[in-house]
């Protein structure tokens, strides 16, 4: 509850914060407005003077007279017209610079508007949400900390206040999604199975070669002739509690929660496999499979079944893991965020698109056969998680309806900042490829360091920097300039 309440209030700061920048905001562009007008009426001035030192009697009625007679004031007035006439343009110069200014802080301006909105429909929505999830507690506390560094010294940073406030925002959007899975699993109240004491089968365990040893002292046996995947397995009967850390998570203590829904609309083929080489992929993903012994870290299984529907035999997938974020509805530019990454099996795998799966069956197979297929991967699923099918159907069915909510998102920057955090990423330079067919481009990639196909280095940006660079774009304006790179020892992959 003290989570709850200091976040709620973390909110209310927030909120009090962006009015008071709001506030000086607009102050700043009525001051500007006051001094362009003053500037002005000291130009009109100027040129005024100007004229009249130059102006020839009235007495003077004859044309040719009159500029002749304003030639010669001017040859005897010179310096001090040309002192006049300079003054006069360095004002007009600054009335320029001041415009100019303005417009960019009017930028800023528009932003803080967006967060005020953005924030009020947060504390609107977690006010009456109940306890807060654990899976965000973190998240939220490391935002409140972040709002409290930006506004804690003389001067704020403005730039660390807004990423403060939209990480607060994030964070509440996560626990509205929180909310409306638990309020599924409460009115339907799935009574989940318990996990199983002994192994049903012979259970293969995901494991790396480094914790075989710790396996066999937990009570796994070594299979001589398990293939190219992890040889440690629990007999048929076996008891399961011991090598519970080891387990394929549909074996676990704890059951299984994971998320079937579609990918939304315009983020379906952003992955990392269409946006960077090959090499870059096969690196990424062959690592991943070390750390879970080549086998599946769902059932502990590897591919089988119809070489013409699974592809390669005895084989494992590199399932990505994402999270996908609106800071604001109204600019149509979302975050789409990598979580990790999941070794599984074909079938595992077709859990999480059972669309592309759909379509490829009826490419190959009639209707009652798709029918048996799609039937058997909702009954993979109920064993898996242990819940009733109608109780995953339910699911699923509120899943789409967030996702739907961001149908609408067309420009989704991708945040790569957990691949740049793994070991084994560490000494790699990834390969971006330029006309990738997802349709990406080198300016929507975040938290990551990648050279492009055309030799071009890029550093890992900010997510906010990258987020408002789309915004920005998204509402007509030119992009920055290039970022410039840094340069360091780098194996490119």
């Amino acid at each position: 509850m003290a989570d709850d309440h200091a976040f709620v209030k973390g909110v209310e700061n927030a909120l009090k914060i962006l009015r008071q920048i709001k506030a000086a905001a607009a102050s700043s562009e009525r001051k500007a407005a006051a001094r362009i007008a003053q500037m002005r009426r000291e130009a009109a001035i100027l040129r005024s003077n100007r004229g009249k030192i130059v102006a020839a009697p009235s007495w003077l009625k004859w044309d040719p007279g009159r500029r002749v007679w304003a030639k010669a004031k001017a040859a005897v007035h010179k310096s001090e017209l040309d002192a006049m006439e300079k003054r006069a343009e360095a004002i007009e110069k600054q009335i320029n610079e001041i415009r100019e200014a303005e417009a960019r802080k009017a930028l800023e301006r528009r932003e803080f508007r967006e967060l005020v909105s953005v924030l009020l429909k947060a504390r609107n929505s977690v006010s009456s949400l109940g306890p807060m999830p654990e899976s965000i507690k973190q998240e939220a506390q490391k935002a409140i900390s972040s709002l409290r560094n930006a506004t804690g010294r003389r001067r704020r940073n403005l730039a660390a206040v807004s990423e403060a406030a939209r990480q607060i925002a994030s964070v509440a959007e996560r626990w509205v999604e929180a909310r409306a899975r638990q309020s599924i699993e409460s009115q339907s109240k799935p009574k989940r199975l318990p996990a199983p004491a002994r192994a049903p089968t012979d259970i293969y365990l995901p494991i790396s070669v480094g914790l075989r040893h710790q396996a066999i002292k937990a009570g796994a046996k070594y299979d001589p002739e398990g293939g190219t995947g992890s040889r440690m397995y629990v007999p048929k009967g076996g008891v399961l509690l011991p090598l519970n850390d080891f387990l394929p998570l549909a074996f676990r203590q704890r059951p299984l929660n994971l998320s079937f829904a579609e990918i939304p609309l315009h983020s379906r083929r952003q992955n990392l496999w269409t946006m960077f080489s090959e090499r870059t992929w096969d690196h990424v993903r062959q690592a991943n499979f070390a750390m879970t012994g080549r086998r599946c870290i769902i059932c502990g299984n590897r591919t089988e079944g119809p070489e013409d529907l699974v592809g390669k035999q005895d084989s494992v997938d590199c399932h990505e893991v994402w999270n996908w974020t609106v800071p604001s509805s109204e600019n149509g530019v979302g975050i789409q965020k990598l979580r990790g990454f999941l070794t599984v099996c074909h079938f595992c795998h077709m859990m999480f698109h059972e669309g592309f799966f759909e379509e490829r069956l009826r490419k190959l197979y009639p209707d009652d056969v798709v029918k048996k297929f799609l039937d058997g991967l909702m009954d993979r699923r109920r064993v898996f998680t242990r819940m009733p099918i109608e109780a995953i159907t339910a699911q699923i069915e509120k899943e789409k309806a967030i996702l739907k909510s961001k149908a609408r998102v067309k420009d989704w920057i991708v945040d790569l900042s957990h691949l740049s955090q793994q070991d084994y990423m560490r000494h790699v330079k990834p390969t971006f490829l330029l006309g990738n067919k997802a349709g990406v481009s080198p300016f929507q990639i975040a938290g990551l360091a990648f050279v492009a196909t055309d030799g071009t280095e890029w550093p890992a940006r900010n997510v906010r920097e990258v987020y408002e660079e789309a915004v920005r774009a998204a509402q007509g304006l030119k992009r920055p300039e290039q970022p410039k790179a840094f340069e360091r020892t780098s194996v490119r992959v």
